[in-house]
């Protein structure tokens, strides 16, 4: 059983080793800090979906609250479209039915 575990084991190592590509940072560098530099504007809004609380006690109902939240934030599309250009997915885009959605409210 041990054996079989660490053939299994081995296997596992080289096929993701086999797998991998190397990549040169430095092609990303410059699109991922102007993609951090847009997201850090919406991160607020992010942060602060679903920490809405109603008052636990409300005149004599019981002591406590039952609720939902449901909420997401966008990011500028021009903050994404360094990343998108790095990855090649600019055309893919482009082309998509909510290219002009994207556009105008950002991405999700």
């Amino acid at each position: 059983m041990r054996k079989t575990l660490l053939i299994l084991l081995v296997a596992v190592v080289a096929m993701t080793a086999m797998a991998q590509e190397i990549i040169d940072p430095t092609v990303y560098n410059a699109s991922i800090q102007q993609f951090a530099e847009g997201v850090a504007s919406s991160l607020p809004l992010i942060a602060g979906v679903g920490l809405n609380w109603s008052d636990a006690y409300i005149g004599q109902f019981p002591h406590f609250g039952v609720g939902g939240a449901v909420g997401f934030g966008t990011i500028p599309y021009d903050a994404a479209l360094p990343v998108i250009d790095a990855m090649g997915l600019r055309d893919n885009i482009e082309t998509s039915q909510v290219f002009e959605y994207l556009q105008r409210f950002g991405m999700p």
